[in-house]
């Protein structure tokens, strides 16, 4: 099974589309999704999808959001122990495959 970590709040019409999509994808494919972004949000447009619990589909809560306004440098300083917690980067390798993103 292959796991994806999926921006929930990364399109203008968030979280709706994306959690759409990661619903279609754990229903017809073999993989887990992560969606991360703001959980009392995500969980709210989950909500609106009856048995949704029974898919591999796992929230990692994010507080900080990069918007349109940030620019990439300061983003990256700035929020950087958002995508950063610990020493274990997402670059890292684990087992043949890639770690995600805490929150």
């Amino acid at each position: 099974m292959v796991t994806i970590a999926l921006d929930a709040m990364g399109g203008d019409n968030f979280p709706a589309p994306e959690i759409e999509g990661a619903l279609q994808a754990v229903k017809s494919l073999d993989v887990r999704v992560i969606l991360v972004g703001r959980e009392d949000v995500i969980e709210r447009e989950l909500n609106k999808h009856a048995g949704w619990q029974q898919f591999p589909l796992e929230i990692r809560h994010a507080s900080e959001q990069i918007t349109m306004e940030d620019s990439a440098g300061k983003a990256l300083r700035q929020k950087k122990r958002q995508f950063y917690p610990d020493s274990n980067t997402a670059g890292e390798k684990r087992r043949g495959s890639r770690r995600c993103l805490r929150g």
